[in-house]
């Protein structure tokens, strides 16, 4: 299988050092490749990029295109994390309960490859949108109109909350003190990408 997690940021230095920190943690813990892509633009959020960005890596050949947003960490082996991805099917944390914006988080999503169809329907409906949650709400609107395997993914696959059990923590800062032990864990990862670098 040729798997990949990419990510994109614009040119900002915090930013990057960010999506540094995240490389190394899948070098160490992803069981897949990784791309960055800086965006020079500071007006275009990463969010509404990514649906292009997944499209053309899917057109690459890849078998499963993972985006994660630049502030994830991969915190353990994400073996299981790909193994009941299918090649028409989406992974993503969906929440069908909440407010229609909020149903889905893309922060980490991953698609299989005969998902481009699904994914050019999610670039249309992203592009023009200045909404800061365009890319939930336009990626839960194609889910209602395209037909497609939604395997549901556990929130060990994008914690907020930093459990030692979970296998990828987002930093949303919800929790201020559990963020102290992302940031201590984000500060290593850097450090050994800088270390990599010299």
């Amino acid at each position: 299988m040729k798997n990949i997690i990419i990510t994109a940021v614009n040119d900002n230095p915090e930013y990057i050092k960010m999506a540094g920190a995240l490389e190394q943690s899948v070098i160490e813990n992803g069981c897949a490749e990784f791309k960055c892509h800086v965006i020079n633009d500071t007006a275009l959020r990463a969010s509404h990029s990514r649906a292009r960005l997944i499209k053309e890596t899917l057109l690459n050949g890849y078998d499963i295109v993972a985006w994660f947003d630049a502030d994830t960490l991969v915190v353990r082996n994400l073996k299981p994390f790909w193994k009941d991805i299918t090649p028409d099917s989406i992974k993503a944390f969906y929440r069908p309960h909440q407010v229609k914006k909020r149903r889905f988080n893309s922060g980490v999503v991953a698609f299989g490859a005969n998902t481009i169809k699904f994914v050019r329907e999610w670039e249309n409906r992203l592009v023009g949108s200045t909404d800061i949650y365009a890319d939930q709400l336009t990626l839960y609107k194609t889910y209602r109109t395209q037909k497609i395997n939604l395997i549901k993914m556990s929130e060990k696959y994008n914690d907020h909350y930093f459990e030692d059990n979970s296998y990828i923590w987002h930093n949303k800062l919800k929790n201020k003190s559990a963020g102290k032990k992302f940031l201590k864990r984000q500060k290593e990862y850097e450090t050994k990408k800088s270390a990599q670098e010299i």
